[in-house]
């Protein structure tokens, strides 16, 4: 037979892994059941999982207990876990021909009434077998389909095995490795086929390896695709595989049953059945226009590319489960204690699945939701949902969970539910926790250094005696630059705010000083940066301090002397020390001084840890230590704001007759005690290159 020509989906290597018969598996492996012991799992008086030596004795699945026991006196059986009014009843093997009570007669009616099956044990093995999978198949897309089969992308790693088959570093044995072969053996000269067996070395391996680690034996299916390896797995069980190569897909689907198809079975499968179809060959044969009729354009294309074993779906992880849910059919009932009675139960079951899934995949769910069916619609579900109540420290509490489903049945579903004969509860809208990575909220929270260390930076300062060395300003955090800058905006705003107010003539508040004016910037640049390690505080006490002294001093004597030194004579107010921006970003920043001649600009002293910063200028005032330190610590927006705030101060100091000493008119003193300055507002406006010294604005750059 010719191979059709490859499209592109054909590069994919697609596996279908099943588990044989896993309720049994997993009962066997718990209980030590022989493999070869027939076995089989009941729930209630039918049969839920039979495995294949009672199959070979004629038992299937949903056959009645008794008749099975009639059919294989020896069959083995387990009966599910069950959960009930006192706890968990865990099952246990029943071997006897004719078990005390009677098997499948009163005593499981009994129970039926006041327990409800569990699953949970199965979730629990699926997970295992798929972490194993995931650990030994890393560069695999493993989607979880059922409790006891799973979808594996595995191209990925075809390509890299081929790679290295090619270089010589992986020997090849087997070209099939052992699988069933649709259609006749393998063509090595087939690209396509070449990357089917390398799937099916991989399907090979994963399949022992679940056998040796786990105890538990699977059958798969390697194709081109989902649809097609999923019909491959099921082909030849138990633990075998299958390879269905894309030459023989007509061949496997022309007999094909419609229910063996995926997607086909249910109300697509009636009604395929009511254009008497029965196989997939049958569907295949129907005209265009005949599906287009019945089921319109789009589904009659879907349809008729599933029948000729055709499908583009991709392979996705789905291990998280999108709801949990919990649930129990009985005979309808008006009894709302008998019904709080089952609500107890059933979330004693969603509770500890709360807890595996948290365990597991680190989340919580926010909605709680309850299903009813009874009342007027018998026949049809219905729910009403709440928010998931709170629990403590514990974790999911199955008392918490029961008291909320119940009180929101009793007061937004009872009338429509009364009499009930189904109840369920779910947990749904899962919201991930906090991880180890610091998502808490306490990542925001920085611990302070230890007070010494910042005690030692304030006294290394003050020895000094005040003129102080330039120090920077810690560089921020990358979370903290992260979180200062959804504010710049909002700060821009307020800045160019101010200084429009500064400009209109609004005069300062009364006592408003130039250290009021940089501890304010402070505040500002502190809303927007949070500072690590207390050190801002420790700046601010310190200026409070200096702030201080100032204030205390006699009014007569500017100055007080500091560190033996005489007081110095008042002088006329300056321009504050200003640092001015590098002419390159490895040049050191540099310090404007205002002397009694002309101006001179020197280098910054080397910068240490604080982020407060002093003037290198030997008998300066602490008043004017501290305004450079406050000026220093601000970005160079934040400076030019408070240089006008400044100068306007400066302006309404000037326009008073005792603002200067000498008095004689408007800024005339000012003017005298500042020699080489600008002849308009003080320095305000810079000159023009050749025209004298600049201006301090000239030692910051332009904006952008």
């Amino acid at each position: 037979m010719q191979e059709p020509p490859a499209p592109a989906d054909y590069s994919r290597v697609i596996l279908h892994i099943d588990e044989d018969c896993f309720y049994a598996q997993v009962e066997m492996k718990r209980l030590g059941i022989p493999r070869e012991t027939p076995c089989a799992v009941q729930q209630w008086e039918g049969l839920i999982a039979v495995n294949y030596p009672a199959r070979a004795c004629g038992v299937t699945r949903h056959m009645r207990v008794k008749e099975a026991k009639k059919v294989c006196p020896e069959l083995v059986l387990v009966h599910v876990e069950t959960i009930g009014a006192e706890g968990r009843d865990s099952g246990a093997a029943d071997a006897g021909p004719e078990p005390a009570g009677g098997v499948g007669g009163g005593a499981q009616d009994s129970r039926r009434l006041t327990q409800k099956a569990c699953l949970e044990r199965y979730r629990l093995a699926c997970a295992e077998v798929v972490a194993l999978l995931h650990r030994l198949a890393p560069a695999a897309v493993i989607e979880k389909a059922s409790i006891d089969e799973v979808y594996m992308d595995v191209t990925a790693m075809v390509d890299k095995e081929l790679q290295d088959r090619n270089r010589g570093h992986v020997s090849s044995d087997a070209f099939s490795w052992g699988s069933v072969v649709v259609g006749g053996p393998l063509d090595p000269s087939s690209e396509v086929e070449r990357r089917l067996a390398e799937g099916a070395r991989i399907a090979c391996r994963l399949r022992g390896k679940m056998l040796e680690e786990l105890g538990f034996t699977s059958s798969a299916g390697i194709s081109t695709n989902k649809l097609l390896s999923k019909i491959g797995s099921a082909m030849n069980k138990p633990n075998q595989q299958t390879i269905i190569p894309p030459r023989s897909v007509a061949l496997v689907l022309q007999d094909l049953p419609l229910g063996k198809l995926r997607g086909f079975g249910g109300k697509l499968g009636e009604q395929l059945e009511a254009l008497g179809c029965t196989t997939v060959g049958q569907v295949q044969a129907l005209p265009h226009a005949t599906l287009v009729s019945h089921f319109g354009a789009e589904r009659a294309l879907s349809i008729e590319q599933a029948v000729r074993g055709v499908s583009h779906e991709p392979v996705q992880e789905r291990e998280r489960p999108k709801s949990m849910l919990a649930a129990k059919s009985f005979s309808p009932t008006s009894d709302l204690a008998a019904l709080q009675g089952w609500f107890a139960i059933l979330a004693q079951e969603l509770a500890a699945r709360m807890v595996t899934d948290e365990a597991q995949f680190r989340r919580r769910p926010k909605n709680l939701v309850v299903h009813f069916r009874g009342g007027p619609h018998m026949g049809s579900d219905r729910s009403k949902c709440c928010p998931m109540p709170r629990f403590g420290p514990s974790g999911p509490s199955a008392d918490v969970i029961a008291e909320a489903a119940f009180s929101l049945f009793r007061t937004k579903c009872a009338a429509e539910a009364i009499p009930c004969n189904r109840l369920a509860i779910s947990a749904a809208d899962f919201t991930d926790l906090p991880g180890a990575n610091g998502s808490a909220i306490t990542r925001f929270l920085v611990p302070k250094a230890p007070a010494a260390a910042g005690a030692a930076g304030d006294a290394g300062a003050a020895g000094a005696g005040g003129a102080g060395v330039q120090q920077a300003p810690l560089a921020q955090s990358p979370r903290s630059a992260e979180h200062s800058g959804q504010k710049v905006e909002q700060l821009q705003q307020q800045q160019q705010g101010g200084g429009k107010h500064a400009r209109q003539g609004s005069a300062p508040a009364a006592g408003l000083s130039i250290s009021s004016l940089f501890e304010r910037a402070h505040k500002r640049q502190r809303a927007s940066t949070p500072e690590p390690h207390g050190q801002l505080e420790e700046q601010q006490e310190q200026q409070r301090e200096q702030e201080q002294q100032r204030h205390q001093r006699p009014s007569g004597s500017p100055g007080a002397a500091e560190h033996g030194k005489p007081a110095a004579p008042p002088r006329p107010q300056q321009a504050p020390h200003a640092v001015a921006k590098p002419a390159s970003p490895g040049a050191p920043p540099l310090v404007v001084q205002p002397l009694a001649g002309p101006q001179t600009v020197q280098p910054a002293a080397p910068a240490a840890t604080s982020r407060e910063a002093s003037v290198a200028a030997d008998g300066c005032s602490s008043r004017e230590d501290a305004e450079a330190a406050g000026l220093a610590g601000v970005d160079v927006e934040e400076q030019r704001r408070i240089l006008r705030d400044l100068e306007m101060l400066q302006r309404l100091n000037r326009s008073k007759p005792s603002s200067a000493p000498g008095g004689g008119g408007r800024g005339g003193g000012a003017k005298a005690a500042r020699p080489g300055a600008g002849s308009k507002a003080g320095g305000r406006q810079q000159q023009k290159p050749g025209g004298g010294q600049p201006g301090i604005l000239g030692f910051f750059a332009k904006p952008g």
